[in-house]
């Protein structure tokens, strides 16, 4: 099926009405940071592929080995995954609800909190919503300066995804059991969802945000400049990102995201605006070893050797549409990949690690971007990234990439 901007959303799982939700306990807009799933029924293997581009509290009694993708100044993360197999991204979102600049958790950081503490996408919505109703959400999101938002969260495992969607305290979560789903930096539920902030709707009449008229809308009531009507998507890289995925279904594999993400014509690539993919990150969930059979990419079990399976991939360089995305698996025998600093330690004094100042050289230095056979080479090496049978691990691909960049010519 051949999707258009404002078309109808066929992914929807049906909702319950909002009354039965259970409860869990001057801004520049949003231009950054575009976040994709797709179930399995749309994908070439039978496993839920996630992909996201981005631009840019209490001891838990258990924390689980996660992998995460983030600016050098901050604790949390724009993306990332755990050894269980959930994956979770982020979006800013812009809502009627004041955004505080005090300290608070970022979205960021919940996106953090809930890899470390979830066993699963729908424990990830728990962990998310609690921690939000507890201690609330704010402060600067940026290293410099006060630019302070709202949060939207796409959240999967191998069996479903949620969208998680926030406005200060509250909170509306839908459930997305087959089809494909994306978020670009709006509010994107609208009657349809599963689950909700105890006293939503109450809170919304008392605000003036709803009449209490029909069925209650969420987007309607809460987004910052209002929704489109039902049935319509928001236009731009919204209705953009869902038609490459319908285009791309049901065969969608790791590369097929990857292109989704390396996009330009769509906006989903940044190179430009004051904002710039500066990391993407591309998950297979698979369900079953036996899912895997045959099919490209490699999979791992959890630490202890449990199921599910899953495989990552991250380029850990800006703009995917010029780096390399590199596979990572989470292993028994896997090497820890470094601790995070304090957030309170300016970026400054943390400089850009050596991959990232070797494709800077490249494509933004001496070099202008590399010869054929360079570029070449590196596709090659990405390849070798999802065939599974190569054995290729995240550092030794760092090592060559490294290498490349190194004999780049001049």
């Amino acid at each position: 099926m051949k999707a258009v901007a404002g078309a109808a959303r066929p992914f929807m799982t049906p909702s319950v009405p909002a009354a039965r939700c259970r409860a869990a306990a001057a801004t520049p807009p949003p231009r950054s940071c575009d976040t994709f799933v797709a179930l399995r029924d749309s994908t070439v293997d039978g496993s839920v592929l996630f992909g996201k581009n981005s631009d840019r509290d209490t001891e838990a009694p258990r924390t689980l080995a996660v992998v995460l993708s983030r600016p050098t100044w901050m604790w949390g993360a724009e993306m990332g995954a755990n050894e269980k197999g959930v994956v979770c991204g982020n979006e800013a979102v812009w809502t009627v609800e004041p955004s505080d600049g005090d300290k608070a958790l970022l979205g960021m950081d919940l996106v953090r909190l809930a890899l470390e503490r979830a066993g699963s996408a729908a424990e990830a919505v728990d962990v998310i919503t609690s921690l939000l109703e507890a201690h609330g959400q704010g402060g600067p999101c940026e290293e410099e300066g006060n630019w302070s938002y709202h949060n939207g969260f796409l959240i999967a495992d191998a069996r479903e995804a949620w969208v998680l969607e926030t406005a200060g305290k509250w909170w509306v979560a839908q459930r997305i059991t087959a089809g494909v789903r994306n978020i670009s930096n709006v509010l994107s539920i609208r009657t349809d969802f599963q689950r909700c902030s105890s006293g939503l709707q109450e809170y919304a009449r008392r605000q003036g945000y709803w009449d209490g008229r029909g069925q209650f809308d969420w987007a309607a009531a809460f987004a910052d400049g209002g929704a489109p009507p039902l049935g319509k998507l928001n236009s731009g890289r919204e209705a953009s990102g869902y038609k490459l995925l319908l285009d791309a279904a049901p065969a969608i594999d790791p590369a097929a995201m990857m292109r989704i993400l390396r996009d330009r014509p769509s906006g989903i690539c940044m190179s430009g605006g004051g904002f710039r993919s500066n990391g993407s990150q591309v998950s297979r969930l698979l369900a079953s070893a036996s899912a895997a059979d045959g099919h490209e990419g490699g999979s791992s079990g959890t630490s202890d050797g449990s199921p599910p399976l899953a495989q990552h991939w991250f380029t850990a360089t800006p703009d995917p549409s010029r780096s390399v995305f590199k596979p990572f698996a989470f292993a028994s025998s896997s090497a820890p990949g470094g601790s995070a600093h304090t957030a309170a330690l300016p970026a400054r004094r943390n400089p850009p690690h050596a991959l990232w100042q070797a494709w800077q050289a490249v494509y933004e230095g001496r070099h202008g971007g590399g010869s054929k056979p360079f570029k070449a080479a590196l596709q090659e090496l990405e390849q070798r990234g999802l065939d599974a049978s190569s054995g290729l691990s995240f550092a030794d691909a760092v090592d060559e990439e490294l290498r490349l960049y190194g004999r780049a010519p001049a």
